[in-house]
């Protein structure tokens, strides 16, 4: 990846050149994309996470989440040469990166309407999208 730098100039209102950095992002090498894979796995976490915030933030049972989770990681552990530990490491990480901090954290009607959500077909759904995208793998 490489970076470059241009600067442009802009004359204001008083003739007065200013110096204005515009970075652009040019990306060489292979093209960023994800895989089957990558992309159902990182749908299969979002549940994960709206389950696990509706339990800390919301006092719903935690069942919902460590039975999801458990599920996810079964699913993952039909992947050849797969790290389970770094793996569980990686979905509280996605959990970690998405709650909201500690002082913040309140239980909201949005939340519990992801949550009602979550807890029915899509998080089914995302597990099932994961199983076959494995199994196909």
């Amino acid at each position: 990846m490489r970076l470059w730098i241009q600067f442009y100039s802009i004359q204001n209102a008083r003739s007065l050149l200013r110096p204005v950095v515009i970075a652009s992002l040019m990306m060489s090498g292979a093209p960023a994309f994800a895989g089957p894979l990558d992309t159902a796995y990182a749908n299969a976490m979002v549940p994960y996470v709206v389950l696990k915030r509706g339990t800390v933030e919301c006092g719903k049972p935690a069942g919902e989440h460590l039975a999801y989770k458990a599920r996810l990681l079964n699913i993952l552990g039909r992947i050849p040469n797969i790290d389970l530990v770094a793996a569980d490491r990686e979905i509280e990480r996605a959990f970690e990166r998405e709650a909201p901090r500690p002082r913040y954290s309140e239980c909201s009607e949005t939340l519990l309407d992801l949550y009602k959500i979550m807890s029915g077909k899509s998080a089914e759904m995302a597990l099932q999208h994961l199983s076959e995208t494995v199994r196909d793998h």
